[in-house]
């Protein structure tokens, strides 16, 4: 049964109708381990500041309870492919720390701990490419699927925070909240590029019925700006990096 289950979710990886498993992050921040809070709407409301020592776990993360490590090195060309959609052309990506991640009923899933590295390729023998990659930038990266709606509904690039003071922060995340239409218009292309090359489309039209809702609600936590849209028919949050003004992922709960 436990390889029937981790067959079909890995058949998620391949660009067909109904997407089923993918999801990563540890909450929204730069690790996900035992320690997770979670949260769904029904839980309530966000807040504009968390206490320092709680974890804020956006959906689905508290669905996925059942974890492996993931077999299937073929799965880079979907991390590839949502990267690219949204921006960001990773020059090498790794799964080696990779897991597999999906909920109990098996429809709903995910991966995470995907590391991703940014910096142009050059001409190194291939036992030091470790060290070279070392030296840029790198993200850990997750996405995740609701194969019961067909929706893409998580996407994080957790790149490694740049020194940047609480004035800057707070600047960036003031900005953010005022002026938010480019950024909401950029994300809603961004979305649905990646659904088609993925080929789960399910979302796309809440996305945009959500961005097109009204003001979000604004809230600033860990040094990152969150962006919460919410209505009868969902819940759409962007993770929003204040200081570059862009979007480094979001968290889509379909009602």
């Amino acid at each position: 049964m436990k390889r029937l289950l981790h067959t079909a979710l890995l058949a998620v990886l391949i660009p067909i109708a109904v997407v089923s498993v993918l999801y990563g992050v540890r909450a929204v921040l730069p690790d996900y381990t035992d320690e997770i809070h979670a949260y769904s709407k029904a839980e309530g409301q966000l807040l504009p500041v968390f206490e320092p020592q709680k974890e804020l776990v956006l959906y689905p993360w508290k669905e996925l309870t059942q974890t492996e490590p993931l077999e299937d090195s073929d799965a880079g060309w979907l991390f590839y492919e949502i990267s690219s959609a949204f921006g960001w052309d990773f020059s090498f990506i790794e799964l080696s720390k990779a897991e597999l991640c999906y909920s109990a009923d098996g429809m709903t899933g995910g991966i995470r701990n995907v590391t991703a590295y940014i910096g142009q390729l050059e001409e190194h023998p291939a036992d030091a490419e470790t060290e070279w990659f070392a030296d840029v930038n790198t993200a850990t990266l997750s996405a995740a699927f609701d194969s019961s709606k067909a929706t893409f509904c998580w996407f994080f690039a957790d790149f490694l925070p740049e020194d940047a003071s609480d004035a800057s922060i707070r600047a960036g995340y003031e900005t953010l909240c005022a002026e938010s239409q480019t950024l909401l218009a950029t994300f809603a292309k961004q979305y649905e590029t990646a659904c088609l090359r993925i080929g789960t489309t399910g979302g796309i039209d809440t996305v945009l019925a959500l961005l097109d809702s009204g003001e979000p609600a604004c809230y600033l936590y860990d040094g990152r700006t969150y962006l919460r849209y919410a209505s009868d028919a969902g819940t759409l949050i962007l993770i929003c990096d204040p200081i570059t003004q862009t979007v480094a992922g979001f968290s889509l709960e379909i009602a």
